[in-house]
């Protein structure tokens, strides 16, 4: 067995092969008669690739409030599923029978080794975004409202731990500042049975993650497939517009025509529009009718759709809608609500949502899209979904809400749009682990354009969050603007993103130029592999407080694209790059330097150095050399060009002559 368990002054310690890399692992239970009571480990029994650790009330009592408390682990491929296995004592004879609270029923408490040299934490924010932290411990997290950490990273020799808090149908589990926070969500429940998190070390944190993630599926405690067994909907592979930046909620069909006219006197071409938030009837932040607010689409969207479509060449349009309907629910007096009162239900808050079974959900979602499909809707971005479990709370234990609702409208969208969907603010772990189909989501929070210095968090969360969610979708790095200070960095990131390319720009102001090296003339974009992440030997690390250019990386086959963004404000930065800090980056590449213009010979002994200024970016393109000396090179003119479906073999000899 990898994992070695031992227990050292009333703790239980986890060691892999080479490190200890948990300790300090405790239990503290909340009881709706009692709170915080403490138990530690007594007794370690290993049974092949299963180990069970008893733990014992702390301080004795007469009146046990526990059956059992025990943590059960399994080993699966590398990594180690932990179950929490409690019981209350209901057979004491008293008044006092215990049962969990609905919150914070239990913590598993731990402590990071000191012996750690780095350590990345991704939190929730405000609660539908990760973002990273580059704290020492993770009492130092600064959450903004939410403490929730969904992924846990550090290294311990030349190994790195990744940590994983699951979620399920019985419990919803998160880090704090004390370790684990287990969450039954309803009340009254007298056993605790359900996996609470995965650990997994490797010699590289990508490794770590994808072996926690890999763990997790072979154990049916992950549902969402690895997005090499998804289809990635073609609908996103051209260039696309969001009305979003552009009009925010006071989006008009006049509007977009006047925008999509200004695209095609500039010979922009778009193959799929998005219209965003603003397009429905709503009132007091909840929804009235699934059909489009007239006043602004006095046509329809069946003849909208028709004129954008045939006058202006757009192939694929989108809507914007909520996962709750609108952001603060279902309308009482719209006429949706009193036509189908029986699909919707009133939470203890007093919202009304669809559910709160699937069966419920499904028809609302398909009676919603199979309306838009009519009018000729080919695609829907459904957001606000972290938010969701908080309103199902007390009604369904654990995450089951949120797995019910993203399996109906799953079920709609790919009845209705063949799977074509952006998921988004729903980059929280519950949400990232319960999407049983839907490919594509977005990976960070909105591009802001009048946020001063906002390109820094955007890029962080962006790559940093990348790794945990990258195996299992096609990530969105979100829309941006061509007439702005941050334009070049912006276009850089999502031509290296993988993900789909789009803008929000407002009428008139779209800078045809700097589209040129992002778009090709007939609206194509190409993409990577994955999704852009930063470099291993800065995975711990704040570039924009170290002072060094944030390197990020992305492959195309056997071709690597390496981006280096200057996020320190108003000062320059240096730094290198070596085939080293990417993995499986090994032989020799030929090196094309973009904004350089130059091709040079980069192998394992080699480095780059880098130079950036704030707000601006180095990009190469890392061509494989062939045994015969060869390279197949794309159009140097695309930021993407290591991408290019329609490379041309040379010979790196023939290069360096001209």
């Amino acid at each position: 067995m990898k994992f070695k368990f031992s227990i050292l002054n009333k703790s239980l310690i986890i060691s892999d092969e080479q490190n200890v890399i948990l300790t300090n692992i405790k239990i503290r239970i909340n009881y709706i008669r009692s709170k915080n009571i403490s138990y530690i480990p007594s007794l370690v029994e290993e049974n092949g690739s299963t180990t069970v650790v008893t733990f014992e009330r702390f301080e004795p009592r007469w009146c046990p409030e526990a059956d059992h408390v025990k943590l059960i682990f399994r080993e699966e491929n590398g990594a180690l599923l932990a179950t929490a296995d409690f019981a209350c004592n209901l057979n004491l004879g008293t008044p006092y029978n215990f049962t969990y609270a609905a919150f914070e029923s239990a913590f598993i408490d731990f402590k990071v080794p000191e012996s750690k040299s780095g350590m990345l934490s991704l939190h929730s924010t405000i609660p539908f975004w990760l973002t990273p932290s580059f704290a020492d411990d993770i009492k130092n997290v600064e959450c903004f409202l939410e403490k929730e950490i969904g992924s846990l990273s550090y290294k311990i020799g030349n190994n790195h731990v990744h940590i994983l808090p699951l979620y399920n149908n019985d419990t919803r589990t998160h880090i704090e500042a004390e370790g684990f926070v287990v969450n039954t969500c309803i009340a009254n429940k007298d056993t605790i049975n359900s996996a609470v998190f995965l650990i997994a070390s490797a010699k590289n944190p990508f490794a770590a993650i994808r072996t926690n993630l890999l763990a997790g599926k072979a154990l049916n405690e992950i549902i969402t497939p690895l997005l090499e067994e998804k289809q990635v909907p073609t609908t996103f592979d051209g260039f696309g517009w969001c009305t979003w930046n552009a009009f925010y909620k006071e989006v008009t069909s006049e509007k977009i025509y006047n925008q999509l006219e200004s695209f095609k006197q500039k010979g922009i071409k778009i193959k799929w529009l998005l219209v965003d938030d603003g397009w429905q009837q709503f009132e007091d932040k909840k929804l009235l009718s699934i059909k489009e607010d007239p006043k602004k689409f006095p046509e329809g969207f069946k003849a909208f759709t028709k004129k954008v479509k045939e006058e202006y060449g757009i192939k694929y349009v989108g809507v914007w809608h909520a996962f709750e309907g609108y952001w603060g629910g279902i309308h009482k007096d719209g006429e949706l609500y009193q036509n189908n009162k029986d699909l919707f239900f009133e939470t203890p808050k007093g919202l009304v949502v669809p559910g709160p079974t699937e069966e419920n959900a499904f028809k609302f979602w398909d009676m919603q899209h199979s309306y838009l499909k009519e009018q000729g809707i080919d695609f829907v971005k459904v957001d606000n979904q972290a938010s969701a479990s908080s309103k199902y709370d007390n009604v369904l234990p654990g995450s089951s809400a949120v797995r019910l609702l993203h399996a109906a409208i799953e079920k709609s969208v790919f009845k209705h749009f063949g799977g074509s969907v952006i998921n988004c603010m729903g980059v929280k772990m519950e949400n990232i682990l319960s999407r049983p189909m839907s490919a594509i989501t977005r990976n960070s929070d909105d591009f802001y354009p009048n946020k001063p210095h906002g390109f820094i968090s955007h890029i962080n969360q962006n790559v940093y969050v990348a790794p945990i969610q990258a195996p299992l979708y096609n990530c969105d790095y979100d829309m941006f603007w061509t007439h702005h200070e941050t334009t070049t960095v912006s276009a850089v990131l999502r031509a290296i993103s993988g993900g789909p390319v789009y803008i929000s720009d407002e009428v008139g102001k779209t800078n045809e130029k700097a589209l040129l090296p992002l778009v090709t003339p007939n609206g194509d974009v190409w993409k990577f592999d994955s999704a852009a992440m930063v470099t291993e030997d800065l995975f711990y690390t704040d570039c924009s407080k170290k002072g060094v250019p944030l390197k990020v990386w992305n492959k195309s086959g056997d071709n690597f694209v390496v981006g280096a963004f200057g996020i320190t404000v108003d000062k320059t930065v240096k730094g290198s790059f070596k085939l080293s800090d990417i993995p499986n980056a090994s032989g020799k590449y030929l090196v094309h330097d973009f904004f350089g213009d130059k091709y040079f010979v980069l192998d394992e002994k080699g480095r780059i150095e880098i130079e950036t200024d704030y707000n601006t970016c180095s990009l190469y393109t890392l061509y494989k050399i062939s045994d015969e000396g060869t390279v197949k090179l794309g159009d140097k003119s695309f930021y993407a060009e290591g991408a290019d479906p329609n490379p041309k073999t040379v010979l790196v000899s023939d290069l360096s002559k001209e």
